[in-house]
Order: structure tokens, then C-alpha cells, then sequence
């Protein structure tokens, strides 16, 4: 779930993606709306595929947004109106499945782990995942420590919008934009007509991030950083020259003593629910 739309998917325990459909929200400021969308969502694509309800093992939901994804709470929501929602109660009300709820940036990064790579490859037991998702604000870090998903005392962990807080961003935006404008492919058209004003907003933007990661990798000291979301459909303008920049960062401030590999995501935007159904899959084989 994006502020944008909602992706849904049905796919095996082999990972393959049986069946895909995408709809968008009747209202994203009203919480029963929204409630009632993702309902529908699931009732369709299970009607799409005519699915016996016994063939079914559950429901996850990865959504942009800080969740609680042992409650399944919605804490806090950017664009959609689901702030201190308990999503996992409301949509057990409609199904009599097995329903997890999980971040966005989480679900993301364990489908990576489990879906694209070997999940046994030592560089896959300590890693980060970055996401940048629709929109330059839609942004978060998913870490895997140890092998195994971590997320803090309070499912905090990886959140940054204390980042995009930062002084140089908010003076370089447009007058009378916001972060959440911006959506990837608004930013892509802007850079293909070399819009300065947008031009000199990603370049701080993309200088605040590799930053961050810097911090970030120093203080956890992963084998691997992935970056993926929305981002990958605008690699040359925008993924590329920040990974270029992390890899400038890392090798100014680290030289050889820190080694870690830093590659995009080999997954497009259904990242977020292949993920999310990991969580079922690890239920039902637990």
C-alpha cells in the first residue's frame, strides 16, 4: 500500500506471482474509506482467481507507514488516514485468514532476501535495504542484522524522517512544494527538461541521503546495501548518481579497512507484497 495506489497480489509458496491487480482509494482521508478499499482489493483479486477459500493460508499487508507488526497498529501515515489504527482487528473482521501486517521498507527487503537471492549466502545475514518509494518522501531503511529481520524496541527502526527535516532540503525546495510532490517520475520529467530549481533539489537531497548512509553503515557495518523502490525507474537520473555517491563516501571516509558492496534492488514495485506474504509463509511452515 502507497499513498498512491494499492498493489495486490496473489502468489505461491514457490514465490510466483499467480495473479496482480491495482486499484486506487475512493477517499485517502477518511480511515473507514480506506478500511473498506483494501477489503475490496482482496475480495477482487481472490474473485479474479476464483480461489477455494481452504487453498487460501493468510493475508499480509506491507504499508508505507510506522507499524506495529506484532498488533498489527498503524502508528503513523503519511498521505493515507490510518494514524493509531489497529488495520490487523479491522481487516480480520472481513477474513478468516491469518492477516500480518508489516512496513513497507520490511516487507521489501525480505522479499530480496527470500525471493531474489539465496537466503543462506553470508551476504544476505547482515544487509540494508533503502527505499525510496513514490514520492522523495517516501523513504525509509530496512536492516537485517544478524540474520534476521530487526526492528527495534518500538518498530522504529530505519525510519527517517528526521533526515528529510534537514535545513538545506527544506531551503532548496520550490516555492509552495513539499516533499510530497515530488513523486519519482514528476522528478524524472523535470531532470529530462534539466529543470534547474528540481535539479539543485535532488542534488542535496541525494548529498543529506548518502550521508545518512554513511552514518548508517559505519555504525552497523553491513556486507551489502540494496536500494530499491520507486527510484529504479528512474536509474540513470536519480539511482545511479546516488549510488555513485554512497561509493564516494564510503571510499573517501573508509577507504579499504570497511568493504561493502552497494547495488539496486533486482525487484520493481511489486517488492512490497511479495514481501509482505513471507510473513504468512513463515507461519505456516513455523
Amino acid at each position: 500500500m502507497e499513498p498512491e495506489k494499492i498493489t495486490a497480489i496473489i502468489n505461491n509458496f514457490a514465490g510466483k506471482i499467480i495473479q496482480t491487480h491495482y486499484a486506487s482509494y475512493s477517499d485517502k482521508n477518511s480511515t473507514a474509506a480506506v478500511i473498506m478499499d483494501i477489503k475490496d482489493v482482496i475480495d477482487q483479486i481472490i474473485l479474479k482467481e476464483s480461489i477455494p477459500v481452504d487453498k487460501i493460508a493468510g493475508i499480509g499487508i506491507g504499508i508505507s507507514a510506522q507499524v506495529d507488526s506484532d498488533s498489527g497498529i498503524i502508528y503513523k501515515c503519511e498521505g493515507i488516514k490510518l494514524t493509531k489504527v489497529h488495520l490487523k482487528d479491522e481487516i480480520s473482521k472481513y477474513f478468516p485468514y491469518p492477516i500480518s501486517i508489516i512496513n513497507d521498507v520490511n516487507a521489501s527487503l525480505l522479499a530480496e532476501k527470500w525471493f531474489v537471492h539465496d537466503p543462506h549466502d553470508i551476504k544476505y545475514e547482515n544487509f540494508m535495504y533503502l527505499l525510496i518509494g513514490s514520492t522523495l518522501q517516501n523513504m525509509g531503511l530496512g536492516l537485517y542484522l544478524n540474520n534476521q529481520l530487526y526492528e527495534g524496541s518500538n518498530h522504529h527502526a530505519g525510519e527517517m524522517y528526521y533526515y528529510l527535516t534537514d535545513k538545506r532540503l527544506k531551503s532548496s525546495l520550490p516555492p509552495e512544494e513539499e516533499l510530497l510532490d515530488f513523486t519519482i517520475d514528476k522528478v524524472k520529467d523535470f531532470l529530462n527538461d534539466d529543470y534547474e530549481p528540481v535539479k539543485k533539489l535532488l542534488a542535496i537531497y541525494t548529498d543529506i541521503i548518502s550521508e545518512k548512509m554513511i552514518h548508517s553503515i559505519e555504525l552497523l557495518n553491513p556486507q551489502k546495501l540494496i536500494i530499491g523502490g520507486n527510484v529504479i525507474n528512474a536509474e540513470e537520473e536519480f539511482l545511479n548518481p546516488l549510488i555513485d555517491a554512497i561509493k564516494s563516501k564510503t571510499d573517501e571516509f573508509f577507504e579499504d579497512f570497511l568493504q561493502i558492496e552497494i547495488s539496486k534492488s533486482e525487484l520493481d514495485e511489486l517488492a512490497t507484497p511479495m514481501g509482505a506474504t513471507t510473513l504468512i509463509m513463515a507461519k505456516y511452515f513455523k
